[in-house]
């Protein structure tokens, strides 16, 4: 039987944080699931149970999302704000001093780059990025289409009438995968989605910000095994960016999902825990046999 554990913690500024846990809590190896913008950790329903075979799985929602709350009115949402409850769902879970793999996808991928220059690359021994804006943003918006890149500006725009918003929303959530979701899915994900776009009418314009860093340097210096899997009909993060991003740092693997698009665990969920079941065994085997060997050099 599953092991699972709902919490709701302090994160940053006093913002209530919810989280969920799910397999061994003794499991050397942590999996972290971040989600993407205006999404919930319920998109990763069909993997908590697989992937937690294999690790201690912490999934969380992000502050305006799900069941965690927003913000303080005078606290505005910031690189530093999503780093800082990454590292508050860590330390209440005990896991910085066990080793961590995170596994983003989308606006979840910008969380943990600002993770990782916010607090180092020790301890995580993989990334597992998902369609994800991991690389520059001003290089994602140069591959996006006209069309994609009108529905993000006019979503995420305070000033834009609430009505022309509402449209664009829901033009974003039919991007999210190549073809429909089965009824009670698609429903689902229309909820939380919905749940996180009001809550963040007058602050998502802020969301899509970087920390000052040079991007080449940081890619080239990553040290930890990549994995990025990429639909090659994503709408939203079009497959020339993954793929430009992959050439840019030296330990990563590109896996693409044919007739697959914004969501591949979504619509390909089996080939999908496959396929991080296999990158979770490899990699977490190779760091207990270079722990192992470091004891026996000592």
């Amino acid at each position: 039987m599953l092991s699972t554990q709902q919490e709701t913690i302090a994160g940053p500024q006093g913002t209530q944080l919810y989280l969920e846990t799910y397999g061994n809590p003794q499991a050397e190896q942590t999996l972290l699931l971040v989600h993407g913008g205006l999404q919930s950790l319920r998109c990763f329903e069909q993997q908590f149970a697989p992937l937690s075979e294999q690790a201690y799985v912490i999934a969380l929602d992000l502050p305006y999302h799900g069941q965690s709350a927003v913000v303080p009115s005078f606290v505005q949402p910031s690189p530093a704000l999503w780093a800082q409850g990454v590292r508050a769902v860590l330390e209440q879970c005990q896991r910085l001093d066990k080793p961590l793999m995170i596994l983003a996808w989308s606006f979840g991928g910008l969380v943990t780059r600002h993770y990782l220059l916010t607090y180092g690359q020790q301890g995580v021994n993989g990334l597992i990025l998902v369609g994800s804006l991991f690389g520059a943003l001003s290089d994602h918006q140069r591959f996006l289409s006209p069309l994609t890149a009108q529905v993000l500006a006019t979503m995420g725009t305070p000033q834009v009438l609430l009505s022309e918003r509402i449209r664009a929303f829901e033009l974003f959530v039919g991007m999210l995968t190549k073809y429909p979701l089965p009824p009670d899915a698609r429903d689902a994900q229309y909820g939380y989605n919905s749940r996180a776009f009001l809550h963040s009418l007058g602050v998502s314009d802020q969301w899509l910000t970087e920390q000052p860093w040079d991007e080449m340097q940081f890619l080239a210096h990553l040290q930890m095994p990549v994995l990025l899997i990429q639909g090659t009909d994503d709408a939203l993060v079009p497959l020339d960016y993954t793929r430009q991003l992959a050439r840019r740092m030296p330990t990563a693997q590109i896996l693409e999902y044919e007739n697959s698009g914004h969501s591949p665990f979504l619509e390909q969920p089996e080939r999908f825990n496959r396929d991080v079941l296999t990158f979770l065994s490899t990699h977490c085997e190779s760091e207990q046999a270079r722990v192992r060997s470091f004891g026996d050099a000592a």
